[in-house]
């Protein structure tokens, strides 16, 4: 009887025992399993994966997303050639483009970043060339010098003017440090010119305020005061300076050169009025927005009739060659809605452009070349810039805030 009970109680026992291995071997399975699922998506994440360096030849945002996944940059590999007629210079934002005075060579400042970089579209080779970190960097104006004007949000979600300059760094792969100048949170507008002279325009409740000063000068000229708080200003080579009331759709404008501290008009009443003046000669481009129809016109001098030219476009989308009544416009391939400077103020609307070689002089149109009939795709242009020679075009692609660069010469 005690022997049958001791059987059992062993068997028993025997049983549990191996109950329990059976458990922890399951448990340990059940947490091997999971332990490498955790690790997979870690990894996934970047978790244990080298700290970004903010080098590259693109660009280090760019760089370090494709860093990443292990990919290199399919742009790395033109460098040494000639960049293709439209050269997407940059893929990430940016917030501004100038280019060089000696050379074909544009400068760019990275939207998320604040660094600058240089790319060179003889030989497609792009350099970062200052090492200051500045987020959030909203829009940025370049003098043929290198200077910078630029509008940033800081640490308090405020968004601060500043100017910037550096000297290049003499060391391959060494980067400058941007001495920055602090201009202040009421500055509508930051214009860094040849002469290494800055244009700001302040506004505040009483009205606005046009300066001029040396770059890093803490004291600065009075040019022009009004009760008007917003202008667009255009500041020319040759110390010329242009003023226009902000454009609405349908809305008449006027638009006024500076002169000796008083405002001489050079349009007036022109709904949704934009203009162009060109930086040498007295030729100016006129935009209107109607609020139905968008109209472009040239008049080459002040005492000159006002010519209807063959194209619709706003003066912001073009540039003129320095030494010749010769323009260069984006003209949307598509007529624009209703309304189209609001719109498109507001980033509501974006346009496909192709670009237009227009002869003030003879009031005539000559398509140059489409992205999205040559390529496949459309680009929205706004700020463009053109180098000293007439050689190439830079601009910003309004619907992402990429980087390009146009060849006029085919």
């Amino acid at each position: 009887m005690k022997n049958s009970t001791y059987t059992s109680l062993r068997y028993i026992g025997i049983a549990l025992l191996a109950l329990m291995l059976a458990g922890l071997a399951g448990w340990y399975l059940f947490l091997r399993e999971r332990t490498a699922d955790v690790e997979a998506g870690a990894a996934a994440r970047g978790f244990g994966s080298g700290i970004p360096a903010f080098t590259g030849a693109l660009g280090s945002t760019l760089t370090n997303l494709l860093s990443g996944f292990a990919i290199e940059p399919a742009d790395s590999t033109r460098e040494g050639a000639q960049a293709p007629r439209l050269w997407r210079v940059n893929p990430t934002p940016v917030a501004g483009m100038g280019f060089s005075a000696t050379s074909s060579t544009v400068y760019f400042m990275e939207r998320s970043t604040g660094y600058i970089f240089e790319a060179n579209p003889e030989t497609s080779r792009i350099e970062r060339l200052t090492n200051t970190l500045i987020p959030k960097v909203y829009t940025a104006r370049f003098s043929p010098q290198g200077a910078v004007a630029a509008h940033a949000e800081n640490d308090r979600k405020a968004v601060m003017a500043f100017s910037g300059t550096f000297e290049r760094a003499t060391t391959t792969g060494e980067f400058a440090p941007l001495r920055t100048t602090p201009l202040g949170a009421n500055v509508h507008a930051a214009i860094p010119t040849e002469d290494e002279l800055l244009i700001t325009l302040v506004a505040d409740e009483s009205g606005s305020v046009l300066s001029r000063a040396a770059l890093e000068a803490a004291a600065a000229e009075r040019l022009f005061s009004s009760f008007m708080r917003r202008w667009s200003v255009h500041a020319l080579p040759d110390s010329r300076i242009f003023l226009a009331e902000p454009a609405a759709s349908g809305v008449p404008g006027n638009a006024y050169e500076l002169r000796d501290g008083a405002l001489r008009p050079v349009a007036r009443g022109v709904a949704g009025l934009t203009i162009l003046p060109h930086p040498t000669q007295d030729a100016l481009l006129i935009g209107s927005d109607s609020g139905t129809a968008l109209t472009l016109s040239v008049r080459l001098s002040p005492e000159a009739t006002l010519l209807s030219l063959p194209v619709r476009t706003l003066p912001e989308k073009c540039v003129w060659a320095r030494e010749s009544l010769v323009a260069y416009c984006a003209v949307p391939r598509v007529v624009p809605a209703p309304n189209f400077i609001d719109a498109w103020y507001r980033g509501a609307a974006h346009t496909s452009d192709a670009w237009w070689r227009i002869d003030a002089s003879a009031g005539t149109a000559e398509l140059l070349y489409s992205p999205e009939a040559e390529l496949g795709f459309g680009v929205d242009v706004e700020h463009p810039v053109i180098d000293t020679t007439g050689s190439y075009i830079a601009f910003v692609n309004s619907r992402d805030k990429s980087a390009w660069l146009f060849r006029v010469a085919e």
